[in-house]
């Protein structure tokens, strides 16, 4: 009877041994992320102050191009805009960028950055994101409409085969000598390529140092190619 119960008992002990190992087996490990208090680390925080008041704030931007045409003398593009700076303020630990909640981002400071010549209708982006890094590092992230003046000048078209020159230029709308901008970088895809091309000097820019004003030098395809212009050339000789 005892050799009986003490089998019972061990083969209960195994059953829940394997359980136990098999429960273990399916735990999902979540990975950790940085649990930040942004009310206490807004607690003092000023965003009518820049992170830097003797020097300017140097903000270095990005662009990806999704989308560009040229019609009538304007240049319309949808891009993705990056700007990143340091606000030593808002420094913490960890490794990893987190999103900031929307309540909060909108008492962080942010550049004002604007682009001079844009003359569309739109004020408001698209989409936009703020993401805050270690040491203070954060990242705005947005999504433009631009409608850019790109008038056609002939010569150069005449020149270049239906490409003409642009620029897209922007500065900090009221805080000029407080901001100044580093160009990190111009993306596009193969379909863009064919309406844009960045100009001369693009390469000086990412080398240089960083300017209250960023004047990016493009070249356009207007379409109107050597074969359209004497086109058009020998329809208004036969009338």
């Amino acid at each position: 009877m005892v050799g009986t119960l003490t089998e019972m008992y061990a083969l209960l002990l195994c059953s829940l041994l394997i359980n136990v190992h098999a429960l273990k087996d399916i735990v999902i490990e979540r990975p950790k992320t940085p649990d930040v208090d942004f009310a206490d680390l807004l607690l003092e925080y000023n965003p009518s102050v820049p992170p830097e008041v003797d020097v300017p704030v140097e903000v270095s931007v990005s662009l990806k191009i999704l989308y560009a045409h040229h019609e009538k003398n304007l240049f319309s593009l949808t891009v993705l805009f990056n700007q990143s700076w340091h606000d030593h303020r808002l420094a913490m630990a960890g490794a990893i960028g987190i999103p900031v909640p929307a309540k909060y981002a909108n008492i962080i400071w942010k550049p004002p950055t604007h682009f001079i010549n844009d003359v569309g209708e739109r004020a408001l982006p698209l989409l936009k994101a703020l993401h805050l890094g270690k040491n203070g590092e954060v990242c705005l992230e947005q999504k433009l409409p631009l409608k850019l003046p790109c008038k056609v000048d002939f010569p150069t078209v005449i020149e270049k085969n239906g490409w003409t020159n642009c620029s897209m230029d922007l500065e900090a709308f009221g805080w000029s000598d407080h901001v100044h901008y580093r160009l990190e970088g111009i993306q596009y895809s193969s379909d863009v390529a064919s309406v844009l091309k960045l100009g001369e000097g693009v390469d000086e820019l990412r080398r240089g140092n960083a300017t209250s004003v960023l004047s990016i030098p493009i070249s356009v395809n207007t379409g109107i190619t050597t074969d359209v212009l004497q086109y058009i050339l020998n329809n208004r000789s036969a009338k």
